[in-house]
């Protein structure tokens, strides 16, 4: 391995882990409630897609376990199911967006064009998994989860992924060059 491979190697390294560190601190950084007392909107999902998107989805999905790692033992009691959800979250959001960021993120438009189907995706899975395991977690009977599906899940859902995507793409347009600068 050359020296030039290795420093390179050590910048991403120091970036990636920069980035957990800021997307551990933005996730304790708690918004007011969005449409409903338990839904909270916070900036680390988009530091999560950032990592995808400016190394690929494998160092995306590796900084979104260890943003979720780190954030177990701060969590307060209760506070893992959504440290679970919110890793459900950065997947359905990162894998997707990742993979095809790296196919299309040359192309004109194409760094909008590859966000839309994690977006997509989170907002389905992140359904999915409210009315699979809320009542589970949090015994509130199923059908009422059901029904804060149009004026709650959907929309929070939406929004936390259309802002993680626009920060995270506004973020890596300003800083792609320097983090690949040998």
């Amino acid at each position: 391995m050359s020296a030039r491979s290795q420093r390179t190697d050590v910048k991403k390294l120091v970036i990636l882990a920069l980035l957990v560190a800021i997307a551990v601190v933005l996730s304790q950084l708690k918004t007011f409630p969005l449409f409903s007392n338990f839904l909270q909107y916070d900036a680390s999902g988009a530091i999560v897609l950032l990592a995808a998107l400016l190394y690929g989805p494998v160092e995306g999905v590796i900084v979104a376990i260890l943003v979720g790692a780190l954030r177990l033992p701060l969590a307060e009691p209760g506070g893992y199911f959504g440290v679970a959800m919110d890793i459900a979250a950065y997947l359905a959001l990162v894998i997707p967006s990742g993979l095809l960021f790296k196919r299309l993120g040359k192309r004109r438009g194409g760094q909008e064009v590859a966000l839309i189907p994690g977006v997509i995706l989170m907002v389905a899975v992140m359904i999915a998994v409210n009315i699979a395991l809320t009542p589970v977690f949090w015994g509130i009977p199923r059908p009422t989860v059901i029904n804060l599906v149009v004026p709650a899940l959907l929309p929070f859902n939406l929004f936390k992924a259309l802002v993680n995507s626009v920060l995270a793409l506004a973020l890596c347009k300003a800083l792609y060059k320097t983090a690949h600068k040998e």
